[in-house]
């Protein structure tokens, strides 16, 4: 069973349906004066192949906002932490393993 997220793979769903909800999104940020920040990422490619400390540089180095680095640090540590939990837990491509302490930190 897929969840409600993945409308490109539902039946009646698809990509466009994510475009055009986040357009509206967007617009209504827009008229609220707030931000908004959106990343679609196919989590089990883009987490699994991307060597993370140069991932955090290039993010700066290209320009995103401060912070916004945080949040998709905290996404890949989420990531990482239920990979954990569901016994998916493997090295990653870059050399690195990621392990939970007894604190609940991943590292």
């Amino acid at each position: 069973m897929l969840p409600e997220s993945q409308c490109g793979f539902r039946r009646h769903r698809g990509t466009t349906d994510v475009i055009l909800a986040t357009r509206q999104l967007k617009k209504n940020c827009q008229e609220m004066r707030t931000h908004i920040y959106t990343t679609f990422l196919e989590l089990m490619k883009a987490f699994d192949t991307v060597n993370r400390g140069g991932l955090w540089k290039d993010m700066q180095k290209f320009g995103c906002p401060e912070r916004f680095t945080p949040m998709v640090r905290q996404l890949h540590d989420l990531f990482i932490y239920l990979e954990f939990i569901f016994g998916k837990h493997r090295q990653g491509t870059d050399g690195m393993m990621a392990r939970v302490t007894d604190s609940g930190t991943v590292t």
